[in-house]
Order: C-alpha cells, then structure tokens, then sequence
C-alpha cells in the first residue's frame, strides 16, 4: 500500500510540475500522458502551443530528442513550400544528339531524370501516360518517325538509391523504394505469388505474375508457413531480387508490392513501346545510366511534374516516402557536398537559430531511426509554417489530412469530436503526430512523440485520450 501511494504522489508532483499554464480542466490531460508511461515503460514528448497568443499550455519531455518517423515529412515539405513555393515544378528535359533529316533523327533520344517522383505514379492517375505522350507529340513536331541511335535514359542522382541507415526489410518493400534521378510509377512493382498444392497439402510457392517490363529477375526462396513474413531482398539499380521468408499456407494469390531497384528500365521499356505505337521506330536497344553523362545535346521538350503543393498534399496525405525524398532534395544547393538530411538539417537550424543538438536528420522521408529531434523544435518549425496567426495563411496546413476524414489520420478518431490536421508517423515502438487543432475558435499547434511503446495501439489510444480532455465538446 505504501509503495502504491508513493507511486501515486509522485505522479501527482510530475503532472503540477508539468503544467505549463493549462486550459482549465475537471481531469488534467497531462495525467493520462503520466499514466502511459508509467505503465508502458515508453516516453511520450508532448507540446500544445495557443496561436493566439503562443502560448505553451501543455508540455512534456519538450526538451528531449525523439525519433519522429513520418513527422520529419512536415519538415521536408514545409521547408521546399517556403524556399520554392507551391507552384515549383520538377523539370524532365529530353534532349537530341544526331541531326534530323527528312524524318529520322540519326542519334540518340536521351530522357535527363532530375529527380522528379511523381511520373507514372498510382496517386496521379492522369498523368500515368503523360511522359511517353508529351514525348510523342513533341518528336512529331520536330518530324521525327525513326531513330538510329537508342533511347537513353539518364538517370543519375546524388544519394542514389535508399539511405544507408534504412532498414532491411524497409527497402525491398514499395513505401522503402529508393529515388534515382528517373523514378516511374512510384518506384514499386505489382508481384504475385501463390501457393502450388499436391493432393494433400500445399507443396511450393511460384511467382504468378510481374510486369516484364520492369526486368527484374526474380529468385524464389519462399516457403509455406503459418503466417506471411516474406521480404525482398535487393540492391539498388540492380536488376535482381531475392524473395525470401514465408506465406500462409493457404494463399492462392498474394501481391508482394516490393520496390523497383531499377525503374529506370521499367519506365525506358514502357517508353519505346508507347512511341512505337505512335509510329516512331527506335533501331538500337534501350540504354540506362545511374553515372553521371557529359553534355547532352540539343533540347527537345521539357517534362513538368505537377505543382510542388500538389506533390506535398500526396506526400503528407499518403505518407509518400519517394515523394519526400525527392522534396527535400530541392533543400541542397548546387556544388554543395551534403545529404538530403544535412541540407533540411541546416535549412532549419539556420532559419530558427536552433540549438546544434535540438535536430538532427538523416533523411527527407522518416524512414531512418537517425532521425532525432525535439517536440519544442517541431513546435517552433509549425509556428514558423503558419505564416500568420491561423495555419491557412500558410501552405502547409493544406497538405495535412484532417483526423477522422483523410489519409493516415481518417480512422484515428472521429471528425466530430476533434477538428484538427495533422501527420502521422510510425515505425515499431513510435508513434507520432504533429499539427494544428481548432477548438473553439481557437487555433492550437500539437506535437506528440511516443518513443519506447511495447506496442503503437497504446500510444494511439493515449493521444486519444489526451485529445478528449485537452480539447472537450461543447456539453449539450
């Protein structure tokens, strides 16, 4: 009993030294985050910024480093909307090297990915053929129907592939793909597999079915088992794959979605077929380069992706790990020798004059457990993407889904009981979200980090909590 009581003061004396100047509540909410903890063994950074008046009305652990996961995607996008603004475009420039005469190009077509991720992609239905068309209608205005040489497609790009500190099983999987200066269709392919069965019982596990065009080939390691842990094992710009683990037993047809180590091969192939089809012969194979190329020849046509704040809508609705990296790339400047991290790293750290050791990156996207940074900080970094007293003066709130209604927060809680936007993010043992809360009239930034949870259903329940007492209904 003693030892119950103590337990109890001490909680007590945690959540009064924790207020920091709270909405007045029958139930304190910082109790439920103290609760959490206690039982859980996990952290939980907490913040609650009033717009009004920038106001912290709640905080807790504010000061410690987290790992954010898919929060770090607020700061990617954020970041790109204010340096490039929300109409930036990805540039694809499609160059000739030969001259044209009397209707034949005699050289080489040459396609200069620049990092664009969004062509062909699922999330942009419209523009699934857009690149191939755009690149018939622009060879017919220059009268060309054959070519001599070959289809290069140019697809260097600094931090080529996945970032070293991504995880196994993470990169193989479509939401790991790597970004390469081409990406296509999101960088991911469709396999199925399936269980082949004898008389009695299930005897082996075969590959159904792959687009060939994506030329991977495929080594089938699976085995049946009690329930699915297959993963991809591949290499980037490689075009072989290991397909290792188990499936159930009884699958007859499974998707495996993995990544595409070498989209841009899929995306050549789908290229000359499409201008073959607009009787627009290629004589030689199809060429791809991951290395760097001298000059390229004479300008073509240039390719443009959809507005930037289109592609941060997706990237934070979807939580679009190849969207992300490809934003946060624009953060580095040219001759400049540093990662996709380290340039968003110093982009904030610059701009709000933060402490060394409040943020630190390692990539655009939250995949990797590098990923280190404050609540206080984030807090400060959604101050700063208002650009006003209310988040729709800023572009950033735009790209956010709203709980209950859209993307990664749709089934976190009724739209009825919280009007609020926010981005998730989640790995094993974290769970975050991070955004802004209407309520009342009132605008409110939110950050919430759980850090150490056995499990994201608890950490996810105690933010549901939280959000109950914090920002209650009107009593009818």
């Amino acid at each position: 009993m003693t030892k119950t009581i103590r337990r109890y003061t001490s909680l007590l004396t945690l959540a009064l030294l924790h207020i920091c100047s709270g909405i007045a509540q029958t139930t304190n909410p910082l109790d439920v985050i103290l609760e959490a903890e206690a039982a859980s063994g996990g952290r939980i950074g907490l913040e609650v910024i009033r717009c009004r008046d920038w106001q912290s009305v709640y905080c807790h652990r504010e000061d410690e480093r987290m790992t954010p996961a898919s929060l770090v995607k607020i700061l990617s996008t954020g970041a790109a909307l204010q340096q490039r603004g929300g109409a930036y475009r990805f540039a694809t420039p499609i160059y000739t090297k030969g001259r044209i005469e009397q209707g034949t190009l005699h050289g080489d077509l040459i396609v200069h990915g620049m990092g664009d991720p969004s062509i062909g992609s699922q999330y942009l239905p419209q523009d699934s053929l857009r690149l191939g068309l755009e690149l018939a209608d622009a060879l017919g205005r220059a009268g060309v129907q054959r070519i001599t040489g070959r289809l290069i497609i140019d697809a260097w790009q600094a931090e080529l592939g996945v970032h070293p500190s991504w995880m196994l099983e993470d990169i193989g999987a479509a939401y790991g793909a790597g970004l390469y200066g081409l990406n296509y269709a999101d960088n991911a392919l469709d396999l199925y597999v399936g269980v082949v069965r004898g008389k009695r019982k299930a005897t082996s596990v075969k590959i159904l079915d792959w687009d060939r065009d994506s030329s991977i080939q495929w080594r089938n390691e699976l085995r049946t088992g009690k329930r699915n842990t297959a993963m991809i094992l591949l290499t980037p710009t490689q075009a072989q794959a290991r397909i290792t683990g188990l499936i159930p037993r009884s699958t007859d047809r499974l998707n495996l979605r993995p990544a595409n180590p070498d989209p841009a091969t899929y995306a050549g192939q789908k290229l000359m077929r499409l201008l073959q089809e607009h009787g627009i012969s290629i004589n030689k194979p199809l060429q791809v380069s991951y290395k760097p190329r001298p000059a390229r020849g004479t300008l073509l046509h240039t390719y443009y992706s959809q507005p930037l704040d289109t592609l941060a809508r997706i990237t934070n609705h979807r939580s679009h790990n190849l969207f992300a990296e490809a934003i946060a790339s624009l953060l580095k400047h040219d001759g400049a020798d540093m990662s996709r991290g380290e340039a968003l790293t110093k982009y904030w750290r610059d701009k709000l004059s933060l402490a060394s050791n409040s943020i630190s990156l390692a990539d655009g996207s939250g995949l990797s457990r590098l990923n280190q940074i404050t609540p206080a900080t984030l807090s400060l970094t959604l101050v700063d993407l208002m650009g006003g007293l209310r988040p729709h003066d800023g572009a950033l709130v735009e790209s956010l889904p709203q709980l209950g209604l859209d993307g990664t927060v749709r089934s976190l809680m009724g739209a009825e009981e919280v009007t609020a936007y926010l981005k998730s993010g989640s790995m094993r043992g974290v769970q975050c979200y991070a955004g802004y809360v209407e309520h009342e009239g009132e605008w409110y930034i939110l950050v919430y980090m759980a850090n150490g949870f056995a499990t994201n259903r608890e950490a996810r329940e105690t933010l549901r909590q939280f959000l109950r007492l914090a920002f209650p209904q009107p009593r009818s």
